[in-house]
């Protein structure tokens, strides 16, 4: 069904490009269910980093889904309560450089404080399933590196790499990418001024 420049119901890509970073792609998908079929979706490119809202997602063999440039708040994509499925060995790619963390009282550094996980796909319906080794990270998405930001300036730089690809959740899913973070690189005064 389509009306006022939305797609409702389901959308099939067959070895097809499809980049939510153009708005009228995303606002006109909003409301429908997305099958990958060989297909790649792209929710995050460059700088163009939002989070984006399908009503539902399947992701067939053969596909890719690139969150380039993600943080934790911003760049996700939401079910709206849909369900997500793995149907067939499937990748997600990520950019090596993830977003910067601005860090005004140095915890960013700090064992205790460095985020353990990224969420990539949220607010999926229940009985969302991933299934057994079938979503795995393109081999190009083994680490990361991130700038820690103070006063405006890059004071360092936190290094490791990505974990594991899981579903969390009860009522609602988040499918999460580990973040195993080795190394903190100082590159200016970094201050530290924990309470």
């Amino acid at each position: 069904n389509q009306g006022a420049g939305t797609l409702t119901g389901s959308v099939f890509l067959n070895s097809l490009s499809l980049d939510l970073t153009n708005v009228a792609n995303s606002n006109a998908l909003q409301s429908a269910a997305v099958t990958l079929n060989g297909s790649k979706l792209t929710v995050n490119s460059g700088s163009n980093v939002g989070n984006r809202t399908l009503a539902g997602l399947t992701i067939g063999a053969d596909s890719r889904i690139d969150f380039g440039t993600i943080s934790e708040n911003e760049g996700q994509l939401d079910l709206s309560g849909k369900k997500l499925e793995v149907t067939g060995k499937a990748e997600i790619s990520l950019n090596s450089q993830l977003s910067s963390i601005n860090d005004a009282d140095g915890t960013a550094g700090m064992e205790k404080y460095v985020t353990e996980k990224i969420t990539l796909i949220t607010n999926a319906a229940e009985e969302s399933s991933i299934g057994d080794d079938l979503l795995s990270l393109a081999g190009s998405a083994t680490g990361f590196v991130r700038d820690v930001i103070q006063n405006n300036e890059t004071v360092a730089k936190l290094k490791g790499n990505y974990g594991d690809l899981s579903l969390t959740g009860d009522s609602t899913k988040s499918l999460v990418v580990g973040l195993n973070a080795s190394e903190l690189e100082l590159l200016k005064t970094y201050t530290v001024s924990e309470g």
